[in-house]
């Protein structure tokens, strides 16, 4: 059985993850936002990037894997912002099920 190890120096990058929530303005509307819920040193990773051509607009989406150690209570409903960058959460993967490294995969949209 191989030993998992971490290396610390490959969580350089501090990022914020975000959950939404609603409330309501002086009109009544409902209004989302985005309220911090952690902030964690993490790994940086892109993977994949396409252009994509939709309604007379090109787009770029960049997949990105963020690998960061194990915190509980994570969801794909919340999103991660790495200084004015923003990611989209695709899945996040508890790796080897040891509850000590997560791989979060995403997308960007640019």
């Amino acid at each position: 059985m191989t030993k998992f190890l971490q290396n610390a120096g490959s969580y350089r990058h501090p990022v914020t993850f975000q959950k939404q929530s609603i409330t309501t303005n002086d009109y009544g509307e409902q209004i989302p936002q985005w309220d911090d819920v952690v902030t964690v040193k993490a790994g940086i990773y892109p993977v994949s990037g396409k252009d994509y051509i939709s309604a007379v607009e090109v787009n770029s989406e960049i997949t990105t894997k963020v690998n960061l150690r194990y915190v509980p209570g994570l969801s794909a409903d919340m999103r991660i912002m790495f200084g004015t960058r923003i990611f989209t959460i695709i899945a996040i993967i508890n790796f080897q099920e040891m509850n000590k490294e997560l791989q979060v995969m995403c997308k960007e949209f640019l």
